[in-house]
């Protein structure tokens, strides 16, 4: 971060996580709730996600892109019991943002959902977490939104429990909007400065990967 300018952070809803400056705004909505089941999962068991996927009527091509999405989830896997205090954020294209704590520390969760009306299958949105998460998993870069990693339990045939898939990220103070329409601050003309810089570093890192 550049020095004599706050942090200001963007929760991603497309597949490729923006720079921590180029975000839209987000409203807090206190009258949605979330209870997630936050079952003890101190591991991710592969096996058993992909005898939930055959439940789902995964096909043999969906099945293996999900098993590569498990491999790659299972060494960065947190578990959901350590996801706490989640307050609403936003409705994403797929999910749902929630603010939260892991072991203490301030995320956010992009919280998956199994049902929803986007007109896209099981399967389909499972691909499009698996695409995000094989972006999102390379990238290192102090103005690039970072994944702590994977919040995931997929239930057994003989358990009532619901499917959980949370992806943990880095929690923002803030998004680019927020500031600049922020009338009780005049932005200098060294932060604009800086938040361009930013933005084109940001910029210049993901089209080098």
């Amino acid at each position: 971060m550049l020095p004599g300018l706050p942090t200001f952070q963007a929760i991603p809803s497309v597949a490729v996580p923006s720079p921590r400056m180029i975000v839209s705004s987000v409203v807090a909505n206190p009258g949605n709730g979330f209870e997630p089941p936050n079952p003890d999962v101190p591991e991710l068991d592969v096996d058993r996600g992909i005898d939930w996927a055959m439940r789902e009527r995964f096909s043999r091509p969906q099945i293996q892109n999900f098993t590569e999405m498990l491999n790659l989830i299972k060494p960065i896997h947190i578990n959901p019991k350590d996801i706490r205090s989640p307050q609403f954020v936003a409705q994403g294209s797929f999910g749902t943002i929630y603010r939260a704590t892991c072991k203490g520390n301030p995320v956010a969760v992009k919280k998956i959902l199994k049902e929803q009306n986007s007109g896209k299958s099981v399967p389909q949105r499972m691909r499009e977490v698996f695409l995000e998460l094989h972006v999102m998993h390379r990238l290192n870069h102090p103005y690039v939104l970072k994944l702590l990693g994977v919040s995931a339990f997929f239930p057994a045939a003989n358990q009532m429990q619901e499917m959980y898939l949370g992806i943990v990220l880095e929690m923002c103070d803030g998004t680019l909007q927020k500031l600049i329409q922020d009338r009780g601050r005049q932005l200098s003309f060294d932060e604009k400065t800086r938040l361009a810089q930013q933005v084109l570093m940001a910029g210049a890192y993901l089209h080098s990967q």
